[in-house]
Parts: structure tokens; C-alpha cells; sequence
């Protein structure tokens, strides 16, 4: 069966509700189950479960398991850094050093 036009809804809905939402995990959800959704002809309870089952299909690849922690992990990293700070204070320590090396540029 030829989706067409139909194939491209799915990922436009799902930037859409990331940006409108800022909630990218559930954006992503909803995009895969809106694509079941349309594979198995508008039944939701059909891409519901088809979408459950496509997920669970994903860890069975050990390499799509590795991927998918470690993307996992990354974000956690960044999350972490945000939470702590971390960069704001890099930002202070760059800030102070320029303004070092500028007071020393004009003699003061």
C-alpha cells in the first residue's frame, strides 16, 4: 500500500507538538503512534498495539539497544550540567579571564 502524502503528517505533527509543547519524548510518542496509527487504517486500538509491539520489536537489535542508552545517557549528562550549572560558571571563569587580559591590554 502507498501512503503518499500521508507518510509526511506523521514527523510535521510531531515537530509541531515538540516546539508548541517543549515536551520532546511525548512529541516523539505521539509521532510513532500516529504513523501505526495510519498503518493500520485509523483503528486506534490496532495502532496502539501495533506501536507498543514496533517498540518492543527496536530492543531486541542489541546495536538499536546501545544506541538507544546512549542517547539516553547523553541527555542525562546534559541535564545534569544544566541542573548544576555547569555552564554558567564556565561562562564566569571565561568572562573573569577576558577581563583580565583586557585590563592588561590598556595598562590598568
Amino acid at each position: 500500500m502507498e501512503y503518499g502524502f500521508l507518510s509526511v503528517i506523521p514527523p510535521i505533527v510531531a515537530i509541531i507538538l515538540a516546539l508548541k509543547t517543549k515536551q520532546v519524548y511525548i512529541a516523539l510518542l505521539f509521532g510513532i503512534w500516529f504513523s501505526w496509527l495510519i498503518v493500520e487504517g485509523w483503528n486506534p486500538l490496532a495502532g496502539t498495539l501495533a506501536m507498543i509491539e514496533g517498540m518492543v520489536n527496536v530492543f531486541q537489535s542489541k546495536g538499536n539497544t546501545r544506541t538507544i542508552m546512549f542517547s539516553a545517557l547523553v541527555g542525562a549528562l546534559l541535564i545534569f550540567i544544566q541542573y548544576s550549572r555547569g555552564v554558567e560558571g564556565f561562562i564566569n571563569i571565561i568572562n573573569r579571564k577576558l577581563s583580565k587580559i583586557r585590563r592588561k591590554e590598556i595598562g590598568v
